[in-house]
């Protein structure tokens, strides 16, 4: 077992991660409403050079209206496309059975990583900074990392993350122009390309499963 080095100078409670500034890096982020209910949604997020966290929701997410209403979160580092598919397409799965509250933050952690998060406090906000998106930046005020095994890279994690990303965007497109959205039969189109590279590049029954649950939204 090792562990990483983190490249922005962050101290880690427990062991490191590799970081760099400006990278965007795939995320569930965990957040709670004014009621106290838990909200896990996927999120590319970057650091910048002075350990600050960017965050860039859409508007219309959840993610957004609770960070604008409480202003903290906890960021999720996982390996698992199953939490991916959930938090992106299948929130109804998730129960308060699957948080704990952060004692750093109000805002929960995904108990499946509880050894591998960062608490955040936002402390800029800006609605308007590009269209449809918001722009909140961050403190970290705790991280956890417990040493990791280093997993092999497959392209079946990074296309199932690629199919998630766009299948949001067919559903926003869909919703609001219909299925005839010249931007609609774009993304499909890239959803089709990674679907193929799944199929070709592993025959593991995880992905084959998750990748119909995932296409059987839109």
């Amino acid at each position: 077992m090792f562990c990483y080095s983190y490249s922005v100078g962050l101290m880690m409670t427990s062991g490191s991660l590799d970081i760099y500034p400006n990278t965007i890096y795939e995320v569930i982020l965990t957040t709670y409403d004014k009621n106290g209910t838990a909200n896990a949604a996927p999120m590319g997020i970057t650091f910048d050079k002075e350990n600050k966290v960017i965050i860039r929701p859409f508007l219309q997410t959840k993610t957004f209206e609770n960070l604008r209403e409480i202003g903290e979160c906890v960021i999720n580092f996982t390996y698992s496309p199953e939490l991916f598919v959930r938090a992106t397409l299948f929130k109804e799965e998730f129960s308060s059975n699957n948080f704990k509250k952060s004692i750093h933050v109000n805002a929960p952690i995904l108990l499946t990583d509880e050894n591998n998060h960062i608490a955040v406090k936002i402390h800029q906000k800006n609605e308007d900074s590009e269209p449809e998106r918001a722009l909140f930046i961050g403190k970290i005020v705790h991280s956890n990392f417990n040493p990791i095994i280093m997993k092999p890279i497959t392209r079946a994690f990074s296309s199932l993350l690629e199919i998630l990303i766009h299948s949001t965007r067919v559903i926003h497109y869909t919703k609001v122009d219909g299925e005839n959205n010249p931007l609609v039969n774009e993304l499909m189109l890239i959803i089709d390309h990674h679907t193929d590279i799944i199929k070709r590049v592993t025959s593991e029954q995880i992905y084959t499963e998750l990748l119909k649950k995932v296409l059987s939204k839109i």
